[in-house]
């Protein structure tokens, strides 16, 4: 059997296929392809075809956004430069006790997955220095059927991507990446980066704001997702 690698970028996401030669099945995976100016928070769907699956926003962040809250390097949630060009998302994996909603980022593939073969499901996070928890259960869900979610609810889907020891992520000022091996069914097309588990599920540690950043810090593990 030939091995093809999808790599998946996010919070870098990306993913990449290696036949003959490299080629990465998500489309704009590391989100520089940007229709407009970011003027606001959840801004995702300008860095198309990425979107929100749920009915919270995605944040996309840029070194040329038009409000400096969502910047590159510095933003509201701190500082931290892209790992691939000057882009990249925002995703919450977690919220105290419900203050802060969850978000999802999801987008279809350019091609759908070959049944039986082997893709490598990678991407990149950086927590955010702003943000009071760390988290695990950071994860990418793949499928057939794109999953919209008209309300705010989480999502409750199968993490075909987190890390093997599925550890909290607190580190800031540096991208890690997610990377797992996923044999495809055949014909899966979407996918979805965000927490599959319900809070119960969901490790969390309190993380302090480090002396270099001033105000208060949000109740919430959001990370930096880049080259999918």
């Amino acid at each position: 059997m030939k091995k093809f690698i999808l790599s998946l970028l996010a919070i870098s996401t990306s993913f990449l296929i290696h036949a003959q030669n490299e080629h990465n099945l998500v489309p704009n995976p590391s989100f520089e392809e940007v229709d407009g100016k970011i003027k606001s928070a959840g801004q995702v769907t300008l860095a198309s075809p990425w979107k929100a699956v749920n009915m919270q926003p995605v944040d996309l962040y840029s070194a040329d956004a038009k409000n400096d809250e969502f910047g590159v390097p510095e933003n509201k949630y701190g500082e931290e430069k892209a790992k691939t060009g000057n882009n990249y998302a925002g995703v919450a994996f977690y919220g105290y006790r419900g203050r802060m909603p969850r978000t999802y980022l999801g987008t279809q593939l350019t091609n759908p997955l070959i049944a039986g073969k082997e893709y490598c499901l990678k991407f990149h996070v950086s927590m955010s220095d702003r943000s009071k928890y760390a988290s695990n259960n950071i994860s990418m869900s793949i499928s057939k059927e794109e999953i919209v979610e008209m309300s705010e609810q989480n999502l409750s889907l199968e993490p075909h991507a987190q890390s093997y020891t599925n550890k909290v992520f607190d580190q800031q000022f540096l991208w890690e990446p997610i990377c797992r091996t996923y044999t495809a069914k055949g014909g899966e097309q979407y996918i979805v980066i965000g927490n599959f588990k319900t809070d119960e599920e969901t490790t969390t540690e309190a993380v302090r704001l480090s002396r270099e950043f001033s105000g208060r810090q949000e109740y919430n593990a959001y990370y930096y997702i880049d080259d999918v």
